[in-house]
């Protein structure tokens, strides 16, 4: 019987950030891999072809993943928690944006990607937090 209880759906979600930050690291460094060896060896040989189609499906598929596994961790997880979470991740995706030489002509041209979902996945995160808080002011409001 599948357990159900609010515990085993954070460590579900918990899950699946990990999974999609992997996956968008693999992503990341497979367009890294890719531009080096296009650089310095054939690009008629199957690494390439495979890098060449494999790198921005790894890198979507592992940013869809974290925001679903986002999602449903902020779902549960306590108002305070998913609020610095929200911040913190708002706040380190500007720091990186800021601090890494993006070069949209090269592989850092990824790190695009992956700034934007962590300032979208923040954004969730803080709306969510807002979202719940006034529920449960409006729901105090109402009762008392």
């Amino acid at each position: 019987m599948p357990d159900n209880s609010p515990t085993s759906s954070i460590s579900s979600a918990r899950w699946l950030i990990l999974i999609g930050i992997c996956l968008t690291a693999v992503g990341v460094l497979s367009y890294f891999q890719l531009e080096r060896h296009s650089l310095f060896v054939s690009t008629s040989d199957f690494e390439f072809s495979f890098l060449e189609h494999a790198w921005l499906p790894a890198l979507l598929l592992g940013m869809a993943t974290t925001l679903i596994g986002s999602v449903v961790w902020a779902w549960r997880a306590a108002v305070r928690e998913v609020a610095l979470y929200g911040l913190g991740t708002v706040i380190l995706a500007s720091l990186s944006l800021a601090l890494i030489p993006i070069n949209v002509h090269g592989w850092t041209a990824a790190f695009l990607f992956v700034g934007f979902g962590a300032m979208l996945i923040g954004g969730l995160l803080l709306i969510f937090a807002a979202a719940r808080t006034f529920n449960k002011h409006r729901r105090r409001a109402t009762s008392g």
